[in-house]
């Protein structure tokens, strides 16, 4: 660790100050400074968080966990430093019955379920409607919320993936696509090999082996009534016609490199040659027994296993060799019929069918106990799955059913450390999970510590067409959980709180409508919530409704929250990119209060008139004099600082032209933060000699003990809250005589205080309700500020 003592001018003072550079020469990630100059941070993505000491160099593990890998937030210090804000790993408790939900957008038949190789919770659903015209793809990471992945102009009955982002789904008059980002985007493709004129119904079913060279096979059935299947040993890259097929394919499933297929004629084949020739095996039905589709076949293991048909199974415990019939259940429909089965393990089999039958086995299938899953008794259950935590099964006109394994699991939630205690405590949710991980992040806490805002996982159930989402929250002792909304929860839009002020009465952050993300401010309403978010408007005598009108996202506020700080937007570029002189400058950060309006704070000489850069706010102090951030280009980044005498400028420049400091190998790529009272800021950069990382904290205002402490400027001196209520604040960047007077309208003084600190507080919960004038004295400076007192 390096520390460098450089003079700091202009900035904040008249006279000289000095300023202090402490780097830390590792890869730490610094999200949050206090007002001593402490960081906290991570060194990997979803690790621990630590406390940074520059002054001592030690580094100190506290828990928590970092923002990654589906986990949120960042982690923020209180002013007195006693707490800090974040996401913390937390026990999240499941209900181990049966559930149903209800689709009321895609009131859908889904025929299909099928689990993500290496994705925990992952599972795709494909369904079509009641007139087979139209087909959706939905996905979920807990069987409870589903989520539409793409509609379809044609019904949709057979899904498979190959690997944990490549997966094909197949339909209705030959629909046949892929994906290669875990359903993000689909294309379609024709897997009829080349001169093969066949003309489809239907793809029925889709299987591949999980591994190189990806064997698979799709069957079909043909516009004539004829049959079909083709196989690839490649991943779908390629198409061979198969042969030996002797009925519609109703279902393909592998054991090992072992690949079996049922029919709608009752039959059962068998491919050793990884689906290009079959041989059938077995032909249901015999001696008062009529022919029954095979609706399934799934194997516990090389051995054991059972096909579904109609009113009851057949078993085999030798591979396929032998097929045996197995009643399921004396009492059931001679219409019914079992449609799917799910093996939990080598002994707990379930099956599901027609008219709510649903039925387990703990002994491999050679008995059976009748389940209670839907609970009107009188709708279909098409086909059953199960990942790691999770049964989910698809029915009729949009049902969809869940069940968890497990009755916990870990999760991130939004929590406070407590310094003193060394204690995580776990704060709010809304009762829904996100990508099976996380349930809320916490990303800002109040100056008091006593609010601390970010977001949860929230969604509606029976619309796929929204799904998960996520609503900003704030969690106070007072009120607990408060669910802050969104603008467009008919949409499924998200929003977030990134920051609130001291005393929790503003808080700002983001709301997502059509994609970019858009300013947001809440205030505390007199019965303790908070009023509906509003955006930040570039012209208020414009129109309020136009995304070039919003604000991009909030990011940064001041301790009494009247200056709010954010991030510009992307500029688009290429042709027809046609761009009116505001837009050329709409990726320029800003600074916004009630009294002076939306300012840009341009942008730095090494990146003028460049329309990739785009600039974010990371720290405010509490006049809106002083702003830090960083500016990202590409896969480069600088840090700035902008005063409201010297306009905007990178750190680099700033350390190199202003402290007259030789910055030498050192890249200041950004700063991520700014103490309460302005005094520290911190961020990371780049060593340009061994390209490795380090993280800096630079005290803006240090005064060496063997200097003599100066003139001090009028604008350092921080005041919050205010208005005020319990207790009033007032941060100096020295330690040194300081008079502290408070006056009312009639000039009576109510505080008159000699301070030789730099952090100072006072009670005024005794003083009477009113306007008061708070006057700051010290070596010939005097400077004045108006407070408000509010019981």
């Amino acid at each position: 660790m390096k520390k460098f003592n450089v003079t700091l001018a202009g900035l904040f003072a008249v006279n000289c100050l000095f300023a202090q550079v402490t780097i830390l020469e590792e890869s730490f990630t610094p999200t949050g400074v206090s007002n001593d100059g402490l960081v906290v941070g991570y060194y990997d993505q979803s690790s621990p968080y630590s406390l940074w000491n520059p002054e001592s160099g030690e580094m100190t593990e506290i828990g928590g966990v970092s923002a990654g890998n589906g986990i949120g937030g960042k982690a923020k210090f209180s002013v007195d430093g006693k707490y800090i804000s974040g996401t913390m790993w937390t026990e999240w408790a499941y209900s181990k019955e049966w559930e149903k939900n209800t689709l009321t957008d895609y009131p859908y038949t889904f025929d299909h379920i099928c689990n993500v190789p290496r994705m925990t919770d992952m599972m795709f659903a494909v369904g079509y409607d009641a007139n087979d015209d139209k087909g959706v793809v939905l996905t979920s990471m807990d069987g409870k919320f589903w989520s539409r992945s793409v509609e379809s102009q044609k019904g949709l009955e057979a899904i498979c993936f190959l690997t944990d982002a490549v997966g094909i789904v197949g339909g209705k008059d030959g629909m046949f696509a892929y994906t290669t980002n875990r359903g993000n985007s689909w294309q379609s493709i024709d897997p009829r090999p080349e001169g093969c004129n066949d003309v489809i119904a239907s793809y029925k079913t889709i299987d591949f082996i999980q591994e190189e060279p990806y064997y698979g096979v799709v069957g079909a059935e043909l516009a004539d009534g004829k049959f079909t299947a083709y196989q690839s040993s490649d991943g779908a890259e390629t198409w061979t016609q198969t042969t030996g097929i002797t009925g519609v394919p109703l279902c393909i499933t592998h054991v090992n490199d072992i690949f079996y297929m049922g029919t709608k004629e009752g039959h059962i084949l068998k491919s050793t040659d990884h689906g290009i020739t079959w041989e059938k095996i077995f032909t249901s039905g015999g001696f008062l027994q009529p022919i029954m589709p095979i609706h399934k076949i799934k194997f516990a293991n090389a051995n054991i296993g059972i096909a579904t048909t109609n009113t009851f199974i057949y078993r085999t415990t030798d591979g396929g060799a032998t097929w045996k019939v197995n009643v399921v259940d004396d009492n059931i429909s001679q219409k019914a019929s079992l449609y799917d089965a799910v093996w939990i393990d080598e002994n707990n089999v379930i099956i599901v069918g027609s008219e709510g039958y649903a039925y387990s086995s703990v002994d491999a299938g050679a008995t059976w106990t009748r389940l209670n899953i839907e609970p009107d008794g009188i709708s279909d259950l098409k086909s059953i799955v199960m990942t790691e935590n999770t049964l989910a099964i698809g029915g009729i006109n949009g049902n969809l059913y869940h069940q968890k394994l497990t009755d916990k699991t870990t999760v991130g939630s939004m929590g406070k450390y407590d310094i003193t205690t060394n204690e995580w405590t776990p704060l709010g949710n809304l009762g829904c999970i996100s990508d099976g991980i996380s349930i809320s992040s916490g990303y800002a806490i109040s100056g008091d510590g006593k609010t601390v805002v970010g977001l949860a996982s929230t969604g509606q159930p029976n619309q796929a067409s929204i799904g998960r989402y996520s609503h900003a929250i704030a969690w106070n002792e007072e009120k607990g959980t408060i669910d802050l909304g969104s603008l467009f929860d008919n949409k499924g839009r998200s929003t977030r709180a990134n920051v609130v002020n001291y005393d929790g009465s503003v808080i700002a952050g983001w709301q997502d409508e059509r994609g970019p993300w858009h300013s947001a401010i809440w205030r505390k309403n007199t019965e303790g919530g908070y009023t509906p978010n509003e955006y930040i408007l570039i012209d208020p005598e414009a129109d309020p409704k136009s995304d070039d009108n919003h604000a991009m996202q909030a990011e940064a506020i001041s301790l009494d929250g009247k200056w709010i700080g954010g991030s510009g937007r992307s500029i688009q570029s290429g042709p027809l990119s046609i761009l009116s002189d505001d837009q050329l400058i709409a990726n320029q950060a800003w600074i916004w209060s009630e009294e002076t309006g939306f300012k840009r704070l341009g942008m730095i000489s090494e990146l003028e008139n460049n329309e990739a850069a785009v600039a974010h706010v990371s720290g405010i102090n509490n006049d809106g004099t002083t702003v830090v951030g960083f500016i990202e280009v590409g896969n480069f980044m600088y840090g700035f600082i902008w005063t409201k005498d010297g306009g905007i400028m990178s750190i680099n420049t700033y350390l190199a032209d202003i402290m007259k400091y030789n910055i030498g190998e050192y890249h200041y790529a950004s700063i991520l933060d700014m103490s309460p009272n302005g005094r520290y800021i911190t961020g990371w950069g780049i060593n340009n000699n061994t390209s490795s990382l380090f993280t800096c904290q630079i005290d803006l205002l240090y005064n060496p003990a063997s200097i003599q402490t100066p003139g001090k400027a009028e604008s350092i001196a921080t005041i919050y809250p205010n208005p005020v209520s319990d207790v009033l604040h007032i941060d100096l960047p020295f330690e040194g005589e300081a008079q502290i007077r408070l006056v009312d309208v009639q000039g009576r003084i109510v505080i008159n205080e000699e301070t030789y600190t730099s952090q100072n507080s006072y009670p005024v919960n005794t003083i009477e309700s009113g306007l008061y004038i708070l006057e700051v004295v010290t070596e010939g400076m005097h400077r004045t500020y108006k407070i408000k007192i509010n019981h």
